[in-house]
């Protein structure tokens, strides 16, 4: 397993598992709904909506800007397997 900190809006698909760390504690979630993905403005920006019935959501960046309630968000990504390629094609120190 593969954690990816997020770091820009647009990062986060629809049904991505994501990890979530707030003041009180760590939270799996999964992204069920992303409204105006990539849209980067605070105020107005990507929205992710991990239960609907609740209305229970985060703004992407305000969590990159540190004012959000969540601290740090990190989407769950599988380990690629041994010998498959990946940033590079596995030219890189990291792929090879």
């Amino acid at each position: 397993m593969n954690l990816e900190q997020i770091t820009r809006a647009g990062q986060i698909q629809e049904g991505d598992p994501i990890i979530l760390k707030t003041r009180d504690g760590i939270m799996s979630v999964q992204a069920r709904t992303v409204i105006r993905p990539g849209v980067t403005d605070e105020s107005d920006g990507e929205e992710v909506v991990y239960n609907r019935k609740k209305n229970h959501y985060f703004i992407t960046s305000m969590v990159i800007g540190g004012t959000s309630w969540v601290r740090e968000a990190h989407i769950v990504r599988d380990a690629p397997a041994v010998n498959e390629k990946t940033c590079c094609e596995g030219e890189c120190e990291q792929c090879i």
